[in-house]
């Protein structure tokens, strides 16, 4: 089970990337669709899912406007932002 946010957060951002891989015309709307359907078979702790898509719509920005950085890359930039997006998480409850 994960029960940490920053693991949450680079675990739900991979899991966004390798979505859009495989289907690259999905939007953020259908990714989390899709990850809020594949939730609970993720180990991911319940508290955690605002996180997790606060990390997939993260990523797909971050994505959108870094098109030719690897998967890797993204990842390394979606950790420097978790601060950023804990802080906002934190803010919002």
């Amino acid at each position: 089970m994960i029960k940490n946010i920053e693991v949450a957060i680079v675990y739900s951002a991979n899991y966004a990337l390798n979505y859009k891989d495989k289907n690259n015309n999905a939007d953020v709307e259908k990714i989390i669709k899709q990850f809020i359907k594949d939730f609970d078979s993720l180990g991911i702790k319940p508290e955690l899912k605002i996180y997790s898509i606060a990390a997939i719509n993260e990523i797909v920005k971050i994505k959108l406007k870094n098109n030719r950085k690897s998967n890797k890359q993204l990842i390394q930039m979606i950790v420097k932002n978790i601060p950023e997006i804990s802080k906002k998480m934190e803010e919002e409850k």
